[in-house]
């Protein structure tokens, strides 16, 4: 075999295993789902669902499902702790909202595996058409999410599936199971405009999940998903007429609309004002005189002493007496 061979061989193993890890992968991914995924209920009698969790392998300590139904359709008549974690509570049920909360209280304890998260048991008010109950998820943490024992959110909101209902006013009720596990999630047909929803999955191509109803992403206020565009008002612009002032000639003041009294004021000269000269002037004048005049005083000075001072007087040698020598 050749090393061309081998080296195919070998890089063709490696694609298979990373494609085998990612399948097992995503399939070890937590989720929340609705058990069954589709119902046909009777008008005036009672249909449970089931919120199920399936945390696989990760160890999680909390969750919170974020749900909406129609509640024209039908009366949330109860929620009942499902026992998969040990604290449970419902903040929000009203106006077809529900915020289902399950955690542990005790510190530092978590959960893997599967189990129900909650029992809802609803009313039906209808004998025909057909509604939902789905999840609502961002992927922000502030609606649906599951909780890891480091406080990050790992639930994909791409795995919720949700329950489709069929209201009938006879006969008896049925129920499709959901699916056991991501790979088999409800293929309901997405809802057009106006239709519920709790993400994005659940609306058409060209739509978005906006506050549980399926919108026009260019204008998600809008109930009819048709975006109107208001035609801007033009308004002519006026342009005041430029005034042309002619300019005056050096000289000329008749150029200028002057009153009839009018005087041209004669400019008065300004007295010279000596005061403003520099003092330093005058110290080096005075300064100057002053060593001039020292100078010359003290020459006269001089000249004068040396007149008056007698010639130096001729003072003869003294004449000793010989000295003899002794005999």
């Amino acid at each position: 075999m050749t090393k061309t061979k081998v080296l195919t061989a070998l890089i063709g193993s490696l694609i298979i295993l990373f494609a085998a890890g990612s399948q097992l992968v995503a399939q070890a991914a937590p989720r929340l789902y609705l058990d069954p995924a589709t119902r046909t209920t009777n008008n005036g009698s009672d249909f449970q669902i089931n919120l199920d969790i399936d945390a696989e392998t990760k160890s999680v300590t909390g969750a919170e499902a974020s749900l909406i139904y129609p509640a024209a359709d039908f009366d949330l008549k109860s929620i009942t702790d499902g026992g998969f974690f040990t604290d449970f509570s419902v903040p929000t049920k009203a106006n077809g909202k529900i915020d289902i909360r399950g955690y542990f209280a005790q510190t530092f304890t978590s959960k893997s595996g599967s189990g129900t998260f909650a029992v809802l048991t609803f009313t039906a008010k209808k004998d025909s058409g057909t509604g939902i109950v789905a999840f609502v998820c961002s992927g922000s943490g502030n609606d649906t999410f599951i909780l890891d024992t480091e406080v990050n959110n790992i639930l994909s909101c791409g795995s919720l599936n949700q329950t489709n209902l069929t209201y009938s006013s006879s006969g008896q009720s049925t129920a499709t199971l959901a699916p056991t596990n991501n790979n088999s999630l409800s293929t309901a047909t997405p809802n057009t405009c106006g239709g519920t929803c709790g993400s994005d999955v659940n609306c058409q191509s060209g739509y978005f999940c906006y506050t549980g109803y399926c919108r026009n992403p260019a204008c998600p206020s809008s109930t009819n998903c048709v975006c109107t565009v208001a035609t801007p008002t033009i308004k002519p612009r006026v342009i005041a007429a430029a005034t042309i002032t002619p300019t005056p000639q050096a000289g000329d003041l008749t150029q200028y609309n002057q009153p009839a009294n009018f005087v041209v004021p004669t400019p008065t000269p300004a007295a010279k004002n000596n005061s403003n000269k520099s003092p330093l002037l005058a110290y080096l004048l005075y300064g100057g005189a002053f060593v001039i005049l020292s100078g010359i005083l003290f020459t006269i000075i001089k000249l004068l002493r040396k007149k008056s001072t007698p010639p130096p007087t001729q003072i003869p040698p003294i004449q000793y007496p010989p000295v003899q020598p002794p005999p």
